[in-house]
C-alpha cells in the first residue's frame, strides 16, 4: 500500500466536496463529470490496461475475471428476484440493480489502486466491462420493463457505449500484434490517468449534493449496504478461493462490494423509482464500502497475507 496514494484518494474526495460546497463546480458539472469518465477517460484505460498486458496473462487472468463476474452477477440477479418479490414496486427494479453492479470506474478502482497498486487494474477492468454490458442486457430492460420490439435499442446502446468499442478495439489490436504509434499511445496513457482524480473529485461533488449522514435515519438503506459491501463479497471471495489465488478472489470480491451505482439514482428519477431510498442506498454503501475496503486492505497487507 502506497500512504501518498491513499492520501491522494481522501484529498480528492475532499476537494470536490470543497469545490461544490464553496461553488467552484457549478451544478452543470453533475452531467459533465460522468459523460467524461465514462465516454473519454475510461475507454482510455481499457486501451492502455489492455495494451500493456502480455497475452497469456490476459487470456489467463482475464477470462477467468470475466467468468467469475458474469456467473456471480447472474446468481445474484436471479437470488435478488426471488427475495425481493414482496418489496415495494417503486423499488425492487432499483435495489436489483443496486444489489448486483457496483460503483466501479468512480469509487472502487481508485481505492484498489491506493491500496494495490496498478497490478490489479486489469481485473478490475474485465470485471467492470463485463457488468456494463449486463447493465444494459439484464438491468436496463428490467428497469424500463422493455416490449420486445424494444430490446433491440438496448443491443444498439450497448455496442455504442465507448468502453465497449475500447475494449473490442484493444483486443483486435493485440490479437493482430499490431501497436499503438508512440504519440497516440502517450495520448491515451495521459487521458486513463485522469480517471481517478476526476472520479474522485465527482464522488466528493455527489457527497455533497446528497449529504453525508441522511441514510442513517434509513434502516432500509443500512440492511441493503451490509448485504452489498459485507454479506456478498465475503461470499464471492470465500468461493473463489476454491478456485484462484487469494490475490485475485480478494479483488473480485472487493469489486462485488462496490458501492450503489450513481446510475440507479438516475434511473429511479426517470422511471418511477424510489429518488430518496437509492440516494441512500449510494450513500450509506459508499462510507461502507470504503471503509470496509480501507480496513481489510491494511489488514491483509500487515498481517503479510497478501504479500
Amino acid at each position: 500500500m502506497k500512504l501518498d496514494e491513499l492520501f491522494f484518494f481522501f484529498i480528492m474526495i475532499i476537494v470536490g466536496y470543497l469545490a461544490a460546497r464553496i461553488k467552484l463546480i457549478p451544478k452543470e458539472s453533475e452531467k459533465a463529470f460522468p459523460l467524461l469518465l465514462m465516454n473519454i477517460c475510461y475507454p482510455a484505460m481499457i486501451m492502455k490496461t489492455l495494451s500493456s498486458i502480455p497475452l497469456e496473462e490476459m487470456f489467463r487472468s482475464g477470462l477467468f475475471a470475466v467468468l467469475a463476474t458474469l456467473i456471480f452477477t447472474l446468481v445474484i440477479y436471479v437470488v435478488s428476484g426471488l427475495v425481493l418479490g414482496k418489496a415495494p414496486l417503486n423499488r425492487q427494479a432499483q435495489l436489483r440493480l443496486q444489489l448486483g453492479i457496483g460503483n466501479v470506474v468512480y469509487i472502487t478502482i481508485p481505492l484498489l489502486g491506493a491500496l494495490f497498486g496498478p497490478e490489479v487494474m486489469f481485473i478490475a477492468i474485465m470485471h467492470s466491462v463485463t457488468q456494463d454490458i449486463l447493465i444494459w442486457t439484464l438491468y436496463y430492460p428490467l428497469t424500463l420493463r422493455l416490449s420486445s420490439e424494444d430490446k433491440g435499442n438496448t443491443w444498439v446502446r450497448l455496442f455504442k457505449n465507448p468502453c465497449i468499442i475500447a475494449l473490442i478495439l484493444a483486443l483486435a489490436l493485440r490479437l493482430a500484434g499490431i501497436g499503438l504509434p508512440g504519440p497516440v499511445s502517450y495520448t491515451i496513457g495521459r487521458l486513463s490517468d485522469m480517471v481517478t482524480p476526476a472520479a474522485l473529485i465527482y464522488l466528493g461533488f455527489l457527497l455533497h449534493k446528497y449529504g453525508l449522514l441522511a441514510w442513517i435515519k434509513d434502516p432500509g438503506a443500512i440492511r441493503y449496504s451490509l448485504v452489498k459491501t459485507l454479506l456478498i463479497p465475503l461470499a464471492v471471495t470465500g468461493i473463489l478461493l476454491f478456485f484462484t489465488d487469494i490475490m485475485t478472489a480478494l479483488v473480485l470480491g472487493l469489486l462485488f462490494a462496490s458501492s450503489a451505482p450513481t446510475v440507479s439514482i438516475v434511473w429511479a428519477d426517470g422511471h418511477g423509482g424510489d429518488v430518496p431510498f437509492a440516494i441512500n442506498c449510494f450513500l450509506s454503501s459508499t462510507l461502507m464500502h470504503v471503509v470496509l475496503t480501507l480496513a481489510a486492505g491494511v489488514l491483509l497487507l500487515k498481517s503479510g497475507v497478501l504479500a
